[in-house]
């Protein structure tokens, strides 16, 4: 079985959390990769740039969205988990 890499970028990985254009694109990409058909790589320096886009998140007032938005798919994510451990 033939296994594809893709490396997300910061713009990626927010779109992960916050919804926005693109997200769904980057929902796939991460479905893929729970299959298995998929690995995703990204840089040590996206999770300060990432971070940075949290806090101007924050700072707009937009926090509580993105929070919403994050503990959603962390709790999704959870249940994907245990269904792997189960």
């Amino acid at each position: 079985m033939d296994v594809r890499s893709v490396y997300l970028d910061t713009g990626a990985i927010v779109k992960r959390y916050v919804v926005e254009d693109g997200s769904d694109r980057v929902d796939a990409v991460y479905k893929e990769a729970y299959a298995g058909r998929l690995v995703i790589g990204f840089s040590m320096w996206n999770i300060g740039e990432v971070a940075t886009v949290f806090d101007e998140y924050k700072r707009r007032g937009n926090f509580w969205e993105f929070l919403r938005v994050f503990l959603r798919s962390l709790w999704v994510r959870l249940g994907f988990l245990r269904g792997l451990i189960s």
